[in-house]
């Protein structure tokens, strides 16, 4: 008897050892069923770094007030406002055309895009894209078969009916023969008069260049190679002194200028967040930053309202 109660009494502590590994694994369980929440949160919710950190949207209400002061400040926050209205928009119609299907499960994962993201990817279009009339070989073949197929078709037509068959030809069929080769290009000269589709492109590494409307830059797709070229003219790279460096006067160095095309003032601060000839601000230094210092992000906005409302 004695020695059955031991044999309980053991059996008993096994399966309270093991009941107590079975919690301790549910508890993990559940630890790590919550560091893949906060993961898959943390990664569905992340907003990079803004392309256009000085542009309007990012200015605090302060410093927007100060546009307040002249005519075309005040256009520019309208302007400002009209953007923000019409992304909120686009926002909102991509929201309700990515809504999950009835049948999908409420307690799987939501990947909707946040309005920071979308903001985030909008200001990417608008401060990095290039536009263009860009077409390669492969998407221009359907131009090129008529441009190529009615000449060489009048061609034999013309050969073996007219000339072949008949030394003396008559004169409407060569006149109406000639139109047909001349065809194309009079499509072409219509066609390039009148308004092309544009092609909106982000091009990474050419995008890094800064803005400068003199600059003799050249962007074009190459129809062979289907790939971006960037072309620059001497004009296109000036001495420069570094931010670092602004002590050391006798060591510029050069920086590559692109053109981004002919830009307003208004067009620039709104999604680029420069302007011409006002200088950047300088890299922070160890001490405190003073008021109306140049290191301050504040300084270098307030410079930027002052500089648009002078030239406007």
């Amino acid at each position: 008897e004695e020695e059955e109660e031991e044999e309980d009494e053991e059996s008993e502590e096994e399966d309270e050892s093991e009941e107590e590994e079975e919690s301790d694994d549910d508890e993990s369980d559940d630890d790590d069923d919550d560091d893949d929440d906060d993961s898959s949160s943390s990664s569905t919710t992340y907003v990079p770094p803004p392309t256009a950190p000085d542009a309007i949207r990012h200015w605090t209400s302060s410093q927007q007030e100060s546009l307040n002061q002249s005519r075309a400040g005040r256009q520019l926050l309208e302007l400002h406002q009209l953007q923000q209205t019409q992304w909120k928009q686009k926002y909102e119609t991509i929201m309700k055309q990515q809504q999950p299907p009835p049948q999908t499960s409420s307690s799987s994962p939501s990947r909707k895009m946040t309005w920071e993201q979308f903001s985030w990817a909008m200001e990417v279009v608008h401060s990095r894209s290039f536009r263009g009339t860009f077409e390669s070989v492969r998407d221009s073949w359907p131009k090129l078969l008529p441009s190529i197929g009615a000449p060489v078709l009048a061609a034999i037509v013309g050969y073996k009916f007219v000339i072949e068959d008949n030394p003396y030809p008559n004169d409407a069929a060569l006149i109406g023969l000639g139109l047909v080769a001349a065809l194309p290009t009079i499509l072409n000269l219509v066609s390039s008069s009148s308004s092309k589709d544009e092609s909106v492109v982000l091009l990474p590494m050419i995008d890094s260049a800064n803005h400068m409307e003199s600059a003799d830059s050249l962007i074009e797709l190459d129809p062979v190679s289907n790939c971006f070229t960037l072309s620059v003219g001497p004009n296109c790279v000036v001495m420069e002194q570094e931010e670092e460096e602004v002590d050391d006067h006798d060591n510029p160095k050069p920086q590559l200028y692109i053109s981004y095309g002919i830009k307003k003032d208004s067009e620039l601060l709104l999604n680029y967040g420069f302007l011409p000839g006002v200088v950047p601000k300088l890299s922070s230094s160890s001490s405190p930053p003073e008021e109306n210092d140049p290191t301050t992000t504040d300084y270098y906005r307030q410079r930027l309202a002052e500089t648009f409302m002078s030239r406007n």
